[in-house]
């Protein structure tokens, strides 16, 4: 007897290319806009499995372009622990020469500092809806290693914002 596929392939099959089709027809700044107007309960379904490795992904894959040019560390790894105790999922900046790029996989380099977050909270901290400062001091970002270095990363990316679109 053959069973079903579970119900997280099909959405999964239907989810990857809605939201690859609204990458590409939106830029981050109507993306963080249209985040920041969505009621709660709403966006926190964005970060329930299977959906959230799908948003957390589509938040790294823009990073890069997000970037500053001038604020770029040299050399550095930034290491992000994004969910809860039932399931976290582990990114990673990468700078090299004034440039960025974003992995799943650890590099040969030893972090410079890790945050640690809710998807929830990483969700409106991305979109520019909370201050990462006020996220700190709540406890709802915890950062260990170089805590100078990821008190200056806001400055070192464009965030979006209503008024201020995205490069």
């Amino acid at each position: 007897m053959l069973s079903a596929a579970p119900w997280y392939l099909s959405y999964r099959s239907v989810a990857m290319p809605a939201l690859a089709a609204i990458g590409d027809r939106f830029d981050a700044a109507t993306l963080a806009r249209l985040a920041r107007r969505t009621p709660d309960p709403v966006l926190r379904a964005a970060t329930i499995p299977p959906i959230r490795t799908l948003v957390i992904g589509e938040i790294f894959r823009r990073m890069p372009s997000q970037l500053k040019p001038s604020a770029a560390p040299p050399n550095t790894v930034i290491r992000w622990d994004i969910g809860d105790a039932d399931r976290l999922e582990c990114w990673f900046l990468v700078f090299e020469e004034g440039r960025c790029r974003t992995t799943t996989r650890a590099p040969e380099t030893q972090p410079r500092t890790t945050l640690t977050t809710s998807a929830h909270d990483f969700l409106r901290l991305a979109t520019g809806a909370e201050l990462p400062m006020a996220m700190f001091q709540s406890g709802r970002i915890r950062i260990s290693g170089d805590l100078f270095f990821a008190a200056q990363l806001q400055g070192m990316f464009e965030i979006p914002t209503a008024t201020r679109p995205a490069r």
